[in-house]
């Protein structure tokens, strides 16, 4: 199940949801909240282009009508499908479009018949979430309900597609960039996969690993790592995961293994200077180790042994008792 994460209170950011399918009509999605169910209308990222042709590298495609406030696209904002008349729907990933050409980050299959107009469709949907939504911390469950496009000799099909909104105070991010990945560790910068612009999703998932451990580490009930106030203290850590992620794409387990490595050392390190919004007021309200918190804000542990004994009787036999110098206890 997916999971989205939303600052508390925001009422301009935009909820986003990829289709795995080609689909008909507008979706509708659903917020299951306390005080009753939320829809928020949904809105396709650019309409449908019709393709005319596409050029001899297979990695270019004429639409029309031309997209003219089309301003660049990162990451999974360019996810599209290709749909033809005599062949399936294809997935593409669009980086450009420069006029009445759209450039896809990786050439098509050969075999796609364009005797007739094909479909060019993206397969981003956002919506605003808005205040009855975002203005409680909480984790929300969701549901896309639409119709999926099979084909003409395909019956359509209502599908749905579920997952988590997670209002939190402060989303976990490092700040780490492409650029700064690129800057500790150089020799990457010439393995950005075809498919990608950068390495972003690499950063995403390293990132989601982290958020993950400093959530093991934080033994506060009630609190995780969307409670941090100075994130940026992992983006060293998330840089040699990133590393690691990439080299272990490219079947290099020696080299991923040593970034893993510096990337736990550097965790532990940058886990003893951790500020926690302990009061969730937004001020700041506590520096200490992960793994004392526990002590200094309830006493710790259950089984530590602590706490005033003014008020304790002795035994008998503890009056009797008498330490000497070198005894062992």
């Amino acid at each position: 199940m997916k999971i989205t994460k939303i600052p508390v209170n925001s009422t301009t950011t935009l909820f986003r949801w990829i289709a795995a399918e080609p689909i008909d009509g507008t979706p509708t999605i659903t917020f299951k909240m306390t005080a009753g169910d939320q829809s928020p209308v949904m809105t396709v990222l650019h309409s449908a282009a019709t393709v005319t042709a596409i050029g001899n590298n297979r990695s270019e495609l004429t639409i029309s009508p031309v997209i003219a406030n089309f301003a660049g696209l990162s990451g999974h904002w360019g996810q599209a499908w290709l749909e033809t008349v005599s062949d399936s729907a294809y997935p593409v990933l669009i980086t450009r479009v420069a006029g009445s050409t759209a450039h896809l980050a990786e050439p098509l299959p050969r075999g796609v018949d364009l005797a007739a107009t094909a479909s060019l469709e993206w397969a981003t949907w956002t919506c605003t979430p808005g205040a009855a939504i975002t203005g409680t911390l909480g984790a929300y469950t969701w549901r896309v309900n639409y119709v999926s496009r099979s084909g003409a000799d395909a019956p359509s099909t209502s599908r749905q597609d579920d997952g988590i909104l997670s209002v939190v105070r402060r989303p976990f991010n490092v700040g780490l960039s492409h650029y700064d990945l690129c800057a500790l560790v150089p020799s990457l910068a010439d393995m950005v996969p075809r498919r990608q612009q950068d390495f972003n999703p690499q950063i995403n998932l390293a990132e989601d690993e982290v958020g993950l451990m400093v959530r093991e580490r934080v033994e506060v009930d009630g609190f995780t790592e969307d409670d941090l106030f100075n994130a940026h203290i992992f983006s060293r850590t998330t840089a040699y995961l990133s590393a690691a992620i990439i080299y272990e794409g490219v079947g290099q387990f020696d080299a991923a293994q040593q970034f893993r490595d510096k990337g736990a050392d550097a965790f532990d390190r940058a886990a003893r200077s951790v500020i926690i919004d302990i009061a969730g007021t937004g001020d700041l309200g506590l520096v200490a180790d992960l793994a004392s918190r526990r002590q200094a804000i309830d006493g710790g542990r259950k089984t530590d042994v602590r706490g005033s004994m003014a008020s304790r009787s002795q035994t008998e036999y503890e009056k009797t008792f008498v330490p000497t110098r070198g005894m062992r206890h």
